[in-house]
């Protein structure tokens, strides 16, 4: 019998890829376990590929996307402090600039453009709706690219295609874009090449998005267990998680 996961195995499977990576990156494995770090970095790149999947069909399947988007929003703006926190080397917060930085932030940008995208017709229009909102996340985590990922798995119909086209494709540009950014940076003396090898296994982990494309071909478009508590739960984490890390470190 062919296997298939619910959203709430998703969801799961996404907010434990998330944990780990921001233990890695957060609490700076970086200086004390260079394996674990680099284990956390590509556990880690599990996590947007299915919040991006799943933000996509609940927008397809959601009964009210303002309500939808209004959830993001709130739990975006709990979460700015958080995010700051725990990332942020300067205990001074600048509201100024860290108001767009979490990738709750990425995900309300990409659900406010296909509520645009949904109400024009025109080629044109939409491919300038893409480029404004791609733009938006410039600052955020999950850059750019995050907002593109979200377009091809909204744009394209085909199944297998809408899951394996925009996961490679953004795989790829990050791995490549990091791993050229890291050469050009020693090339320039800006780093020791020394750190070169880190840089590469940095943008290699992007590798790790493709072990969503089983995950993702085999969901079954159903909910799962999804009681009040665990659908506002899953939101609650994102902000609880952040300020409890940012307590350890």
């Amino acid at each position: 019998m062919k296997r298939t996961y619910d959203g709430f195995t998703l969801k799961m499977i996404a907010i434990i890829a998330m944990t780990i990576n921001h233990i890695g990156v957060g609490l700076n494995f970086y200086n004390k376990n260079i394996v674990f770090y680099i284990f956390s970095l590509v556990i880690g790149k599990l996590t947007f590929p299915i919040m991006a999947y799943l933000l996509v069909k609940g927008f397809n399947y959601t009964r009210n996307k303002i309500k939808y988007a209004l959830r993001l929003g709130m739990f975006w703006l709990l979460s700015i402090y958080p995010f700051y926190y725990l990332f942020s080397s300067n205990l001074k917060f600048n509201i100024v600039q860290q108001i767009t930085n979490n990738v709750l932030f990425t995900l309300l940008v990409g659900l406010v453009m296909m509520i645009c995208l949904e109400k024009v017709q025109s080629k044109i229009v939409r491919f300038w709706i893409v480029v404004f909102f791609t733009m938006i996340t410039i600052a955020s985590d999950w850059p750019v690219l995050g907002i593109l990922m979200i377009y091809g798995f909204y744009s394209i119909k085909d199944k297998k295609k809408k899951v394996i086209i925009p996961i490679s494709a953004i795989s790829m540009i990050s791995m490549l874009g990091i791993i050229v950014s890291g050469i050009m940076a020693v090339n320039a003396n800006v780093i020791s090449s020394r750190f070169l090898w880190v840089i590469i296994l940095e943008g290699a982990s992007f590798l790790g998005m493709f072990a969503t494309v089983p995950l993702l071909l085999n969901y079954n478009e159903e909910k799962g267990y999804s009681p009040f508590w665990i659908k506002w739960g899953f939101y609650a984490y994102y902000p609880l998680h952040l300020l409890i890390l940012g307590v350890f470190k």
